[in-house]
């Protein structure tokens, strides 16, 4: 198998390894959740997601498609031009002030 260039930059590895928590985290969360609902039981959580209602899922497609169009629009523009860390986006900008 041939790997992309990025894969042996450190950009490449930091993304590869934030990837790899990322699921990690959701293996996690979804063995968690299949816990609680073997726990509790099939028939008692359904109920209460139908007491909850179809705001839930109302909530849970507006999230998706939130997700959905800032994929898309990441895609689309051009790629970055200027690279700065979050501490620097929120940094007091020392040449706008007098």
């Amino acid at each position: 198998m041939i790997e992309p260039a990025e894969a042996h930059t450190s950009a490449g590895l930091a993304a590869r390894r934030s990837v790899a928590w990322a699921q990690a985290l959701a293996f996690v969360l979804a063995r968690c959740c299949s816990s609680i609902i073997r726990a509790v039981g099939v028939q008692q959580s359904s109920a209460a997601l139908s007491r909850v209602g179809f705001g839930f899922f109302l909530v849970v497609a507006m999230n998706v498609c939130v997700t959905c169009c800032a994929l898309i629009a990441n895609d689309t523009v051009p790629p970055n031009i200027v690279v700065f860390t979050f501490v620097q986006a929120f940094a007091p900008d020392s040449a706008a002030s007098p």
